[in-house]
């Protein structure tokens, strides 16, 4: 059938399709960019599984060869290493209580009471205690029991390796023991010494000179003595109280005793100490020993380092 003229110009005159995705222009639906991302995503899907099991194989091939050579490493010797370590500790010795005991800290060592007459019917009494522990340290109350003496609980502490005396002053009974009543121990630390007896010997370096003691009450008949004695602190810390404990000895043995306070001692600080001791002490010599309760924070004075400043 013979087409109609103005029919085959129409179509040769007609733009040719052009199905470019350069010139796709969207009004609703993906963008370009999207478009050409799932083109090269259909033509690269095989490659890019292909590379992505290579590298899971290349991950975890060393784990699955270490994992072979752990097991048989172990089936071949680690289970021989575990049966021997299994002996061994069947063949640790037990923790008896004897070990126990000797770790833990050991009793004080409280001696017999010496008894000493004082004014109005009264005694001064007296026991020597002593710590025997090198690493420990206790504070602790006591008291003097026996007759219708003064039987209120006294604190006390004694340090590592010390010793010192138990006191009751203007006592009414004669006939008393020292018993403790309540104890409390504790760990002593080096605190950054090379051990626990090098810090006790920095922190309790207190030395007692000059000591002086006149009966000063034998002419008149009046029991009464002076006592005059030098205290310096050697030691780098100031402290807020050092106990000065006053013994009289005649013949090895102790024939009176006294407790003195020195409050607010500093470092480096020499001081003199003069007291009245009312007692019968004719030819006595005079022992002085300081102890001052260096585990307790409390005990220990800031040091001043000008106008309004402290450490």
């Amino acid at each position: 059938m013979p087409k109609k003229e103005g029919q085959t110009n129409q179509a040769q005159s007609a733009p040719p399709l052009k199905n470019s995705l350069k010139n796709y222009r969207p009004v609703e639906g993906p963008e370009n960019w999207q478009l050409n991302f799932g083109v090269w995503w259909v033509e690269h899907k095989v490659l890019l599984r292909r590379a992505l099991d290579i590298i899971l194989i290349a991950i975890g091939a060393p784990w699955i060869i270490y994992g072979i050579y752990g097991f048989g490493y172990y089936y071949s010797a680690g289970m021989a290493q575990d049966e021997r370590l299994a002996n061994n500790l069947m063949q640790l010795p037990r923790i008896s209580h004897q070990i126990v005991m000797q770790a833990a800290a050991q009793p004080l060592v409280i001696g017999a009471t010496a008894v000493f007459p004082n004014s109005g019917n009264t005694y001064d009494l007296a026991a020597a205690i002593k710590n025997p522990n090198a690493d420990w340290y206790a504070n602790f109350s006591y008291y003097f029991a026996g007759g219708a003496g003064n039987n209120e609980p006294q604190t006390e502490f004694i340090l590592p390796q010390e010793s010192k005396y138990l006191t009751s002053f203007l006592n009414k009974s004669a006939s008393s023991e020292a018993v403790i009543s309540e104890i409390n121990w504790h760990r002593a630390l080096a605190d950054g010494f090379n051990s626990v007896a090098d810090m006790l010997k920095t922190h309790t370096d207190i030395t007692v000179s000059d000591i002086q003691f006149n009966n000063i009450g034998l002419s008149s008949g009046l029991t009464l003595n002076s006592l005059t004695f030098s205290a310096r602190n050697n030691s780098p810390y100031n402290y807020w109280d050092v106990d000065f404990y006053l013994l009289a000895k005649s013949g090895g043995g102790l024939t009176g005793i006294n407790k003195y306070r020195l409050e607010k001692f500093y470092s480096g600080e020499e001081r003199e100490v003069s007291l009245i001791w009312p007692a019968y002490l004719s030819e006595a010599q005079i022992d002085v020993q300081p102890s001052v309760d260096i585990f307790n924070k409390d005990n220990y004075m800031p040091f001043k380092l000008g106008p309004g400043q402290e450490k």
